[in-house]
């Protein structure tokens, strides 16, 4: 019995299915060809051929559209059809099947073909086509996996070999060497990572089995899905219908020029393109908004989590490609330090997965210095995403009030909240929705403080991890200090009240050379009340206020404490509050002359810092005891600097008065101005005689009065090595 020589018709009317189940014919097309050509290797001594060739020819017969059973003759004793008729048959097959791709491509609504699409999506030629589809066939169907492992004589539990498929798909035994040789580690198909090669123990190629994703399977039969759950922690996915729309977003001033501009230079193949600016400002929604209206999505990377959480990130990144790539998606990696301190090889090999994408490359990074990515990307152009001023953050405010506020209640609210909250989007509509539900707002002056707490704790908790809210129970009259620094301090007051109509309305942000954060440094003698005053500021603007903990800030690795600040300026430009660093002279020291790999490091760190106060558009404290040893660079960047001087006998005797406290004295009056004159304290010290007073008054049972207050100070000034008299 003979087997059919006649082509076998690809179905009339093309679907997805039936489209795979063509191709898959195919599939058994060619492997009559091989039984035809290498049908000599499959008998073993003494074996007939009914019994070499039953386990295929049960296989075979199963499958409907051939038709025919196979023959029990030896294939040379010409029953079996030569390979070049089975060339012809291939041929007639394949012609078929392109004429029904054109008929149904010119179909008014073109039924959707994920084998024409994947050809499209990666630019396949028809060969590498062919290729992955026989790579494919053993997975998608179980018959043809038993004849693969028939013909190869050997289990294929990992895939067929690459010998075999080189073979298989190829007309003369040169072009299966050519073929061969073309599927290693460089070839398009295995870096595109449409099939992967596993080496066996001998290191030869052609041993080497060969398999599909299931990724590249999953699209073929039509039900790609989500992010598998491997892939689920490191990527999300935005379709193109889930964008935002281009008009509703607010972006500063010319970021939207530069983004069309630089998406059009990136609208060839294997575009990289770099996004930078603070957290929070829109660069993913922007970058999405403009994909859309190509019609295409996007998969963010969490690089930095892949990199620091993962031993071996490569597998991983490679497969989230192949699924951006099977998607027509675009990708946005999200990094901000591991990239930095990733090793120049594990870098140089995350290139080399990159470098395969066809698609969009962008990045996204709050380090202020970009080129830490071209490493990563090349030489991709930079796209700056700056601060919203204040007339953007009204526009932000105004689309999060318009839901829950009359229209004439809105622009006013949305002004103040402008002028006083810095926050995302998310964390505007997150606080207008916690504040619209509470009882205070009915209460229209209530309102802009209600809506600017629930903002500001939104993002509150992760800058909690590095520094702690700093609270006062007095107020801004309490504060006696020197009269030049209390005028310098009214001066500082006026500059953050008014900063958004000087530096916004009237342009004269474009003329400061450092940024337009508000940097003061407080220096004097300890106790004079620097961290006081720093919090009375934070309490008459409204704004809450951070004191940085360098203990959690200072490391001794390389690049921690980078990393550190990184998340401490990123998170309280969210906040919106006020940094203070205590004791600032340990972390903006004098750079040193470099004599070795430990001061090359410390100039770096002091560097990167006075790089993001510049970038802070907010208000920053520094205090410290030392002014001389602050570095030269960072007293040219700061606006204010603040003298507190120990007080006078006039201002001492004041602070006597301010802190005793009037329900502990009793009819006496007290002698403030000896107290004052004998000893030279600063503030602190005084409070805290003031305080060891009290405790003794009320051990005793007794009013506080001026000789208990002459005890504790002269315990007080003993103990900070003062000499007094009793």
């Amino acid at each position: 019995m003979t087997i059919a020589t006649d082509p076998i018709a690809p179905p009339p009317r093309l679907t997805a299915q039936l489209h795979l189940d063509a191709t898959l014919t195919r599939v058994w097309l060619l492997l009559q060809r091989f039984v035809a050509r290498y049908g000599y290797r499959m008998f073993g001594s003494g074996e007939s051929f009914e019994e070499a060739f039953s386990g295929f020819a049960q296989a075979m017969a199963q499958i409907q559209q051939l038709g025919q059973p196979i023959p029990v003759e030896p294939w040379h004793q010409g029953n079996w059809p030569s390979p070049a008729s089975l060339r012809d048959q291939l041929d007639r097959y394949e012609r078929a099947l392109r004429r029904q791709l054109t008929a149904a491509s010119a179909a008014p609504t073109p039924p959707h073909l994920p084998l024409e699409e994947l050809r499209a999506r990666f630019s396949l030629t028809e060969q590498e086509l062919r290729i992955v589809i026989a790579v494919a066939a053993p997975q998608l169907s179980i018959d043809i996996a038993t004849a693969y492992e028939f013909v190869m004589a050997t289990p294929a539990l990992d895939g067929p070999t690459c010998g075999f498929i080189a073979e298989l798909v190829t007309d003369t035994p040169a072009e299966a060497r050519r073929l061969l040789y073309s599927l290693d580690a460089s070839s398009p198909l295995v870096r595109q990572g449409l099939v992967e090669v596993t080496p066996q123990g001998n290191d030869r190629l052609h041993s080497a089995h060969i398999a599909a994703p299931r990724s590249v399977l999953r699209f073929m039969c039509g039900a790609l899905g989500p992010l598998p759950d491997p892939l689920a922690p490191f990527g999300q996915l935005h379709a193109p219908d889930e964008a935002p729309a281009r008009e509703s977003l607010v972006l500063a001033d010319g970021v939207s020029a530069q983004l069309s501009g630089a998406l059009r230079q990136a609208s060839h193949a294997r575009a990289r393109l770099v996004l930078s600016g603070p957290r929070g400002l829109g660069k993913r929604s922007a970058l999405q908004a403009w994909l859309a209206e190509l019609g295409a999505g996007l998969l963010v990377i969490d690089l930095d989590t892949l990199l620091t959480e993962r031993a071996a990130p490569l597998p991983l990144l490679r497969q989230l490609t192949i699924e951006a790539s099977l998607r027509g998606h675009a990708l946005l990696l999200r990094s901000d330090e591991a990239v930095q301190s990733a090793p120049r090889s594990q870098v140089a090999a995350l290139r080399l997965v990159l470098d395969a994408f066809r698609g969009l490359v962008a990045a996204s990074t709050t380090h202020p210095d970009a080129r830490t990515l071209t490493p990563l990307l090349g030489a991709a152009p930079v796209v700056e995403f700056p601060p919203l001023d204040a007339s953007g953050r009204r526009a932000l405010w105004r689309l999060a009030l318009s839901p829950h506020l009359d229209p004439e209640e809105v622009p006013p609210l949305s002004d103040q909240l402008a002028r006083q909250v810095r926050a995302t989007p998310g964390a505007m509509v997150q606080g207008v929705t916690q504040a619209s539900g509470q009882r205070t707002w009915r209460r229209p002056q209530k309102r802009a403080a209600s809506i600017a707490a629930a903002a500001r704790a939104v993002h509150a908790h992760a800058l909690g991890e590095l520094a702690e809210p700093l609270r006062t129970s007095l107020r801004w009259e309490d504060a006696v200090l020197d009269p030049k620094t209390l005028a310098r301090l009214e001066e500082l007051v006026v500059h953050a009240t008014h900063q958004g109509q000087v530096l916004d309305t009237w342009e004269m942000g474009r003329q400061l050379p450092y940024g337009r954060g508000l940097s003061c440094l407080f220096y004097g003698p300890p106790g004079t009340g620097k961290t006081m005053t720093a919090a009375l500021i934070a309490q008459r603007l409204g704004l809450p206020i951070y004191r940085v903990e360098l203990s959690k800030i200072v490391s001794k690795y390389i690049g921690e404490t980078e990393k550190n600040l990184a998340r401490l300026f990123d998170q309280a430009a969210l906040a919106g509050g006020i940094l203070l660093f205590d004791e600032a002279d340990s972390l903006f020291a004098k750079r040193t002359q470099v004599k070795g790999a430990n001061d090359r490091y410390a100039n770096l760190k002091v560097n990167y810092l006075l790089q993001r106060m510049e970038a802070y558009d907010g208000v920053t404290v520094l205090t410290t005891n030392l002014d001389k040893d602050l570095d030269e660079a960072l007293r040219r960047r700061l606006r204010f600097r603040l003298h507190f001087p120990k007080p006078d006998a006039d201002l001492r005797a004041a602070l006597w008065r301010r802190m005793l406290p009037a329900r502990a004295l009793g009819d006496d009056p007290i002698d403030v101005q000896t107290l004052a004159a004998k000893f030279e304290f600063a503030g602190g010290h005084i409070k805290n005689a003031v305080l060891r007073a009290a405790f003794l008054a009320a051990h005793a049972g007794r009013p506080l009065d001026t000789d208990l207050l002459n005890e504790a100070a002269v315990r007080e000034a003993r103990e900070l090595g003062m000499l007094v008299r009793d």
